[in-house]
């Protein structure tokens, strides 16, 4: 119905604004491929409405954000484009992910044991003449960190939860449209594309 169609634009007009306005690039990469995933299951009024909606709220960010709230949103597109030119947040980032790297390479099988990252990383950082922190620092990718602490066994585990979660939503999804319920196909489409976000931005969040 047009009042249930426009409720659901707010809560996503909600939604995108608030995932910008925590400036994380991950977040909006997370937010741009859950929405890409469940766009297969949304009708064609629902997408021109996510269209309409996506683009009110970039106003609506572009207005109440300042210069440097847009610049760093900019970050991700200037990486790929410059190369070299890297914020702060960036390069700290990049310097994570190495250390995490030469600790699997070190410790490949059993990695150096959950929750030893922060301990390692100065000791490594300084050692490769990376950028400097003063304190420990976290892995910023759920998947560097795995390999680092728990190596490819701790990996092959977590990829071992995800597979059946994805395969048990996908088999839940068909389900329901064998039962011709089209509702609970799309709540289940709705879970996947959750699970797709949340595996997204993972490559930058621990």
């Amino acid at each position: 119905s047009p009042s249930a169609l426009l409720g659901w634009g707010a809560i996503l007009c909600l939604i995108l604004f608030a995932v910008a306005a925590t400036q994380s690039r991950g977040g909006m990469l997370a937010l741009l491929i859950g929405c890409g995933v469940v766009a297969f299951s949304l009708s064609r009024a629902q997408l021109g409405l996510t269209a309409l909606i996506a683009v009110t709220a970039a106003a609506l960010a572009a207005l109440a954000f300042g210069p440097d709230q847009l610049e760093r949103l900019r970050g991700v597109t200037d990486l790929a484009t410059e190369g070299g030119a890297v914020d702060l947040s960036t390069e700290g980032r990049l310097a994570s992910w190495r250390v995490a790297w030469e600790l699997f390479r070190e410790n490949p099988v059993f990695g150096v044991g959950p929750g030893n990252f922060n301990a390692y990383y100065q000791d490594y950082a300084l050692e490769l003449g990376l950028i400097f922190r003063g304190e420990g620092r976290s892995a910023h990718s759920l998947y560097l960190e795995i390999l680092a602490e728990s190596g490819i066994l701790g990996l092959s585990y977590f990829g071992l939860m995800v597979g059946v979660g994805v395969l048990s939503v996908a088999a839940a999804k068909r389900a329901a449209r064998r039962a011709g319920d089209a509702r609970r196909a799309r709540h289940y489409a709705a879970f996947g594309a959750g699970m797709a976000a949340y595996l997204a931005a993972m490559v930058f969040l621990h």
